[in-house]
C-alpha cells in the first residue's frame, strides 16, 4: 500500500534516469547526461539553451564516438549522481558503518557538512542536492544495448561500483573496467584487471564479495563472458566459469541459506545454449562447474528472500511463441522440490487467438563435416500433405544466434504467417555452442558460415519433402556480407533486407 504524496527529489536541468535505491533506503543513484567541462548545473543549462537558440545547426566533432545509432552525443557524457531520498534534505544522508567497505573515502559526516556539490546548482527549497560521483570526460556507464545494470551499490550503502571505459580512443576499445567510489565522493579505484570488457558489477547480499562479467581478450566483442568474483577484504579474484564453455548472461546472488552439511554461497545465471538460455547454479566457494537447472529462455534475474523458503528467483522468460513474461522459481532446501511458473500473463488472452507454430530443431552436417543446428517454423494451419515455399533467415552479428526467443524485428512466426516454411541456421560463428565454435567465423566469414548455410539451403536439411522450388532469403543488415553476395550466385530465389513481415494469422 502506498502512503503519502509523491515528492520531487531532483531539479537538475539535465534530467535523471536509471535510478537505483541504496539498500539502506537513504540515497538514490541515477544517471544524468552533462557537459564534462561544466562545473555546475547552471553551466549545463546555459550550454543547452545556447544550442537551442543558435541558428547554426552544424556539428563539429573532433573524435569518435560522435553518434550512437540514430542519435548524436551532443558533446555530453553520462555521469552517475547520488541524491538523498529525503526530498526535504539538502545533502547525502549519512550511511551506516556495517559491512565491508574497502574504498578509501571521506567520512560521511564531514562530506555531508561540506558545501553542496557544484553540479547540483546549490540546494533548493525542499529538494536534495545531487552529487556527481563520476566527474570527468568519460561515460559512466558506457553505451550499451540494455541488459543488466552497469552499476550497483554495496549492501551497507557506503560504496558504488560502476562500469566505464577510460581508454584514450574508446571507439576502438572494448576495455570497459569496474571502478569503486565512496558514496560520499572521492577518488575512484579500478578493481578489474582484464584487457577485455568488464561490466555489470553486483555485490553479494552480505557485502563480502563483488561479482561481474568479464571478457579475457581485448577488442573482441564476441569473447566468452566469464563470471568473476572478488573477495572485497583481501582482493582475491576467482573465475567461477573456468570449467564452463558458455557465455554468462544475466546473473544474481542468492541469499546464503541456513547451514547445511556444506555451507554454500550459490549464484544463479543464464547462459545461451543451443538456442535456449537456461539457468545455471554455481557455488562461489566451490570447485565444481555450474549445474544446469532448466531449459528456459531466461533473462533479467533477481532474487528475493521469503520467510518460508530460502527464497525465490524472479526472471523474464520468453519463447518463439510468446514475448517476455515474469516467471518465478522457488528455492527451498537443497533437497527440496523446485519448479518454475509464470507470474504474469499479460499476453495470454491475445496469443490464444493466434495460430502460432512451435519452433522445431534439427541438426545436419555443415562445414568441416561438423554438426550444425537449425530451426524451422511452419506456417499457420500447416498441412503435412502440402508443399510450401521457403523463407531462409540469416542472422547478423555475425556472432549471434537464432533460438527459442521472441523478437519484434525478426519474428519467424510473422515470416511464416503468409504460408512459408521458415528455416534459420546457427552456422559456424554462432553463439551458444562453445567459444571455439563462435571463434570459427573470425577471419573466415565467407568460408565455414557460408558453406554451412549453403549446405542446408541446397540439400533441404532433411526437410525437402515440405518444400516447393520457391526460395526467398532474408538477412540482417549487420550480418554476414559474404553470405549476402553468395546468395545471388548459389541460392535460387532472391535476397531481401526486411524488418516488416506480414501479420500473424488469427485462429479460425
Amino acid at each position: 500500500m502506498l502512503v503519502g504524496k509523491p515528492a520531487q527529489v531532483t531539479t537538475i536541468s539535465t534530467g535523471a534516469d536509471g535510478a537505483i535505491w541504496s539498500p539502506d533506503g537513504k540515497n538514490i543513484v541515477f544517471v544524468s547526461t552533462v557537459y564534462p567541462d561544466c562545473k555546475d548545473d547552471a553551466c549545463n543549462k546555459q550550454r543547452d539553451d545556447e544550442l537551442k537558440k543558435s541558428k547554426v545547426k552544424a556539428k563539429i566533432f573532433t573524435r569518435l564516438f560522435y553518434r550512437h545509432w540514430n542519435a548524436y552525443t551532443e558533446f555530453k557524457r553520462s555521469h552517475l549522481f547520488v541524491v538523498s531520498a529525503d526530498s526535504s534534505s539538502t545533502g547525502i544522508l549519512p550511511v551506516g558503518t556495517a559491512g565491508v567497505s574497502p574504498a578509501e573515502s571521506l567520512s560521511v559526516s564531514s562530506a555531508a557538512s561540506q558545501t553542496p556539490d557544484k553540479m547540483s546548482g546549490g540546494p533548493t527549497a525542499g529538494t536534495a542536492a545531487p552529487h556527481d560521483l563520476t566527474p570527468g570526460d568519460h561515460d559512466v556507464p558506457p553505451f550499451h544495448l540494455g541488459g543488466q545494470d552497469m552499476y550497483a551499490i554495496s549492501p551497507d550503502g557506503q560504496e558504488l561500483a560502476y562500469t566505464s571505459n577510460i581508454d584514450e580512443v574508446e571507439a576502438t576499445s572494448t576495455n570497459n573496467d569496474i571502478f569503486i567510489v565512496p558514496m560520499a565522493g572521492g577518488t575512484p579505484r579500478k578493481i578489474s584487471t582484464s584487457p577485455g570488457s568488464d561490466a555489470t558489477p553486483l555485490y553479494s547480499p552480505d557485502g563480502k564479495y563483488i561479482a561481474w562479467r568479464s571478457q579475457a581478450r581485448a577488442d573482441f566483442e564476441a569473447d566468452k563472458w566469464r563470471l568473476l568474483v572478488q573477495d572485497r577484504q583481501i582482493g582475491k579474484m576467482r573465475d567461477l566459469t573456468e570449467k564452463f564453455d558458455r557465455s554468462v548472461g544475466s546473473f544474481t546472488w542468492t541469499i546464503t541459506p541456513a547451514p547445511h552439511d556444506k555451507p554454500i554461497r550459490p549464484m544463479i545465471f543464464s547462459a545461451e545454449d543451443h538456442g535456449d538460455a537456461p539457468l545455471f547454479c554455481v557455488d562461489v566457494e566451490g570447485d565444481e562447474p555450474p549445474i544446469r537447472y532448466s531449459g528456459l529462455h531466461a533473462d533479467d534475474l533477481t532474487f528475493a528472500k521469503s520467510s518460508a523458503e530460502i527464497g525465490s528467483l524472479y526472471f523474464t522468460n520468453m519463447s518463439i511463441k510468446a514475448p517476455n513474461e515474469i516467471w518465478r522459481v522457488d528455492f527451498r532446501t537443497p533437497e527440496g522440490k523446485r519448479g518454475s511458473e509464470a507470474v504474469s500473463h499479460m499476453n495470454d488472452a491475445l496469443l490464444s487467438q493466434i495460430d502460432i507454430q512451435p519452433l522445431e530443431s534439427f541438426t545436419f552436417k555443415g562445414a568441416n563435416d561438423e554438426e550444425v543446428q537449425g530451426f524451422m517454423v511452419k506456417p499457420p494451419g500447416f498441412d503435412p500433405a502440402r508443399k510450401y515455399p521457403l523463407k531462409f533467415l540469416i542472422h547478423g552479428g555475425p556472432q549471434g544466434a537464432w533460438g527459442n526467443s521472441w523478437t519484434y524485428r525478426w519474428n519467424a512466426e510473422l515470416f511464416a504467417a503468409n504460408g512459408y516454411v521458415v528455416v534459420m541456421i546457427n552456422f559456424h560463428g554462432s553463439t551458444g555452442y562453445g567459444q571455439k565454435f563462435t571463434d570459427s567465423i573470425s577471419g573466415d566469414w565467407g568460408g565455414k558460415p557460408y558453406a554451412s548455410s549453403a549446405s542446408c539451403r541446397t540439400t533441404g536439411c532433411s526437410i525437402r519433402n515440405l518444400l516447393t522450388a520457391q526460395r526467398k532469403s532474408f538477412g540482417s543488415r549487420n550480418g554476414n556480407s559474404k553470405v549476402r553476395r553468395g546468395n545471388s550466385v548459389t541460392f535460387t530465389g532472391n535476397f531481401r533486407h526486411t524488418s516488416s513481415p506480414t501479420n500473424l494469422r488469427r485462429r479460425r
